[in-house]
């Protein structure tokens, strides 16, 4: 019971595991087909929401292709004969393909087992395009670069996620920075802040935001619209209401008519064109000695990635469907000759998913940062930092063990010499804290 609610919450990171499943739904396509069926409709049912979690990133073979498109037409067939149909067989084909491709699956009346599988695949998708006509846009997205992120997300919506953590309950601003040990901050903050968060994907960052600071209106952006139908829909669903959202691009930030007491941008600035541009119009519509939260890719961390996005183009693996598929396929074979070269690949927990895997190793646009490059970035734009966000207080713990004095957790120096002694400390992001001088 624990693994099938593991399997509806999450991609589960774990090599074998993804080979397990693979092996299982193979075999109940192969027995449905000889009209072998037996009753697993809550395996059947956890494997088809694993499987559309994950983006259907399993390896299908030619023999499983040709199964699906049998049992594709006879489904088809049943309903437009108004026959009768084993809802296994739904089941089965809905681990293979979204149910909400199929015109048919909204005549689908599931029996209890597979209620939560029609609510994932048909009637939240069915509420995320009702949705999708409702959220403002802020002007046309001219950007080249801009319309390749927005595409790439608008196809593979990321983070695909279920459930988050929410905080027990809101803080004041100086609490929050406390927690990271800000200094030389204007307490000075208003009681209801208004925040931007800049490039809020699927909408966990922005839910994170809006039940993490008390009294807070959060307006909510990203470029693409289908991410930001998943994350209003979330919303909802989570019970918040102080959310805004609306559809637009970082470099037209020019045309929104308000500044924000605090700018969120997390993994979104590394994917510009130029991201110190863009970080300069986030900057033009912060309030003098308002916050902002930026975070970065550290080169350092991300060296073993860099290593495989160089030999994905020296082998020259296209960033298509079939090319992400067959990148996965060779990392995923005991036995193939990039099995151990790209043995670190299967140590992310984003390669276990095709919207994220396609985020980490295959990302349209991708810059990375050292802490000297964003110190002097930091003093062209008169920003302060006041501290780094980490997940855990493991790396802030041991840094204070080596770095004793008073101010050295503010300085980016000493941060950048104890990375190259860790070099993954910052294997997430550098999330940073940062204050306007003026």
């Amino acid at each position: 019971s624990l693994l099938l609610k593991m399997m509806k919450l999450y991609p589960i990171p774990d090599f074998d595991i993804e080979v397990f499943l693979s092996k299982i739904r193979q075999l109940i396509i192969e027995n449905i087909k000889s009209n072998n069926i037996i009753d697993i409709s809550s395996f059947q049912s956890s494997l088809a929401i694993h499987c559309y979690i994950n983006g259907y990133v399993f390896a299908e073979s030619n023999d499983e292709t040709k199964l699906i498109h049998s049992l594709e037409q006879e489904i088809s067939h049943n309903f437009m004969k108004n026959e009768k149909i084993n809802s296994a067989k739904i089941a089965c084909l809905a681990s293979y393909r979204p149910l909400c491709n199929y015109t048919w699956a909204q005549n689908w009346t599931p029996p209890n087992e597979y209620q939560e599988l029609y609510q994932t695949q048909v009637l939240n998708v069915i509420k995320e395009e009702s949705i999708s006509s409702s959220i403002q846009k802020l002007e046309d997205i001219s950007d080249n670069v801009s319309n390749k992120v927005r595409d790439q997300y608008e196809k593979n919506p990321y983070p695909v996620w279920i459930n988050t953590i929410i905080p027990e309950k809101p803080e004041k601003i100086l609490n929050v920075l406390r927690e990271i040990n800000a200094k030389n901050i204007n307490k000075n903050f208003p009681e209801n802040p208004k925040i931007l968060v800049a490039g809020c994907g699927t909408g966990q960052h922005s839910l994170d935001t809006a039940s993490r600071f008390s009294n807070c209106e959060v307006l909510a952006m990203d470029l693409s619209l289908r991410s930001l139908s998943y994350a209003k829909r979330k919303t909802e669903e989570f019970g918040y209401s102080n959310i805004e959202f609306f559809q637009g691009d970082i470099m037209n930030l020019d045309s929104i008519d308000r500044k924000f007491d605090i700018i969120e941008c997390c993994g979104v600035l590394h994917h510009m064109a130029d991201p110190l541009v863009g970080w300069r119009k986030l900057l033009s519509r912060l309030k003098p000695r308002g916050l902002m939260r930026i975070a970065l890719y550290s080169r350092t961390a991300r060296r073993e990635i860099s290593k495989i996005r160089s030999m994905i183009s020296d082998l020259n693996i296209e960033n298509t469907e079939e090319g992400r598929a067959h990148f996965r396929n060779i990392v995923m074979t005991p036995g193939s000759e990039f099995f151990n070269i790209f043995s670190y690949a299967r140590t992310q927990v984003d390669f276990f998913a095709e919207s994220s895997c396609r985020d980490l190793f295959f990302h349209v646009q991708e810059h990375n940062f050292d802490l000297l490059e964003i110190k002097t970035i930091l003093n062209d734009l008169n920003l302060y930092f006041l501290g780094f966000q980490f997940g855990n207080k493991f790396m802030k713990e041991k840094f204070m063990e080596i770095y004793q004095k008073e101010n050295d957790i503010y300085s980016l120096d000493k941060w950048n010499s104890f990375e190259q002694m860790y070099p993954d400390t910052f294997i997430s992001m550098y999330d940073m804290w940062l204050q306007a001088r003026y």
